[in-house]
């Protein structure tokens, strides 16, 4: 089974795949985030490209996502977010693929035994496992295919 779980974020999202023998790869060199302004100005549409390419080459049977949160303090980045989440869901829908959307709390309870657990713990506690990781996205998606490989969701 090949599982695409994604840690959507405006500047970068992480993400990490297992294949049908249980390993996981992370291109952490790899990214899903647009690096010129040109793409910047089109992000909807480069990220809608960019995914239909993804799931198109490593060919997912479902999709896990971690929900995105919703800040106060930037409502603006949430609501971008928010849209690239619905970008995720365009593309999973046209391709009939699962996609699973997984509450944050619950990521960082699993994860970490501690709903609140902060982005630190969450990247110490990836770090730990597989010393490659080198962002927090990278951390977020990966403890997401561990829970996931635990059988925990």
């Amino acid at each position: 089974m090949n599982r695409l779980c994604l840690d959507l974020g405006l500047t970068n999202t992480g993400w990490a795949i297992d294949t049908a023998h249980g390993h996981i790869k992370i291109p952490s060199r790899e990214t899903l985030s647009p690096m010129d302004d040109h793409a910047k100005q089109h992000r909807l549409a480069w990220w809608m490209r960019r995914l239909n390419g993804l799931i198109t080459s490593i060919e997912p049977d479902s999709v896990y996502v971690e929900a995105p949160f919703i800040s106060r303090a930037h409502p603006s980045g949430a609501m971008e977010v928010l849209k690239l989440h619905g970008v995720l869901s365009t593309v999973c829908s046209a391709k009939k693929l699962a996609m699973f959307t997984v509450e944050n709390r619950t990521l960082k309870k699993l994860a970490t035994g501690n709903g609140n657990a902060s982005k630190q713990l969450m990247f110490d506690t990836a770090h730990d496992l597989d010393s490659s990781i080198e962002t927090e996205d990278e951390a977020d998606a990966y403890l997401l295919w561990h829970v996931l490989q635990k059988g925990l969701i």
